[in-house]
């Protein structure tokens, strides 16, 4: 569940797990009220030496995203475009060849997104993304893609808020009939820490939970159709904390403890 990695994931409209994306200009209202500082992400590392970086730009939107192995090396990089202070394009590179792109529409939320991947090296659109609020608060997102001739959605995101934090995520998928089932239900648990991947300009662009709420999520629990909690992609997450109540460091652990891992946080304060 390292962060910033999802948004590969997402940018293919696939497996959608977790919009109005302009940047914030009152950040009290998505801070601690006693800590002076702004720091945004520069870098997570994992604790197998991999690590991805982000570059910002002058109105600290990010506008650069660099995936890079255990090694080194560059092997995944996301370049994101902006108009009128809104995202307009994201663009997912493996080395110099482009991917897939996705294409923002806005009215006063973000509106829709269309999806478009590489196909023989001509960039194809495959589906796309629309949104609905309830106030100013993304409440579902809904997933098209065409098959068999058709546009169907495939997929169906819904969210519930505690104040700021996003309570519960309830996922639809199409089944067998072409119709959405129910697949999972979400809940999350949270710290009263700053959550400093509010401030890195995307927001809730992307439905992605982590981008979306207030404080940091310290419990993620899956349930699937029938309410049993799936251990191996529920999660424990512990923070290590500076003196400004940014997290440097947190280690999370599946319920199942088939897996763990440690990433490390790097920032630059303002």
């Amino acid at each position: 569940m390292k962060n910033l990695k999802l948004i590969f994931v997402l940018l293919l409209g696939i497996g959608l797990t977790f919009g109005s994306c302009k940047k914030d200009d009152d950040n009290g209202d998505d801070t601690n009220p006693t800590t002076s500082k702004t720091c945004y992400v520069v870098k997570e590392t994992s604790d197998d030496n991999s690590y991805d970086d982000l570059i910002y730009n002058a109105d600290n939107m990010v506008t650069k995203y660099n995936r890079y192995s255990t090694d080194g090396t560059l092997f995944e990089n996301t370049e994101i475009t902006y108009a009128d202070n809104n995202i307009s394009m994201i663009q997912a590179y493996e080395g110099s060849s482009l991917k897939s792109k996705i294409i923002f529409k806005y009215s006063n939320h973000l509106d829709s997104t269309i999806i478009y991947i590489d196909t023989l090296g001509v960039m194809t659109k495959v589906g796309y993304h629309t949104y609905t609020y309830n106030g100013d608060k993304l409440s579902s997102i809904s997933t098209y893609f065409e098959l068999f001739g058709q546009t169907l959605e495939v997929e169906k995101m819904q969210y519930i808020y505690s104040g700021d934090n996003v309570s519960t995520i309830t996922k639809y998928e199409m089944g067998g009939l072409f119709t959405l089932e129910l697949t999972s239900t979400s809940t999350f648990e949270y710290d009263d820490k700053i959550n400093p991947y509010r401030n890195i300009g995307i927001n809730d662009l992307l439905g992605e939970v982590q981008y979306m709420t207030k404080n940091n999520i310290t419990k993620f629990t899956m349930k699937d159709n029938s309410g049993t909690i799936i251990e191996d992609e529920s999660l424990n997450l512990v923070y290590e904390y500076n003196s400004d109540n940014y997290f440097t460091k947190y280690v999370q652990t599946n319920f199942d403890n088939s897996n763990t891992e440690t990433v490390t946080i790097d920032y630059k304060c303002e």
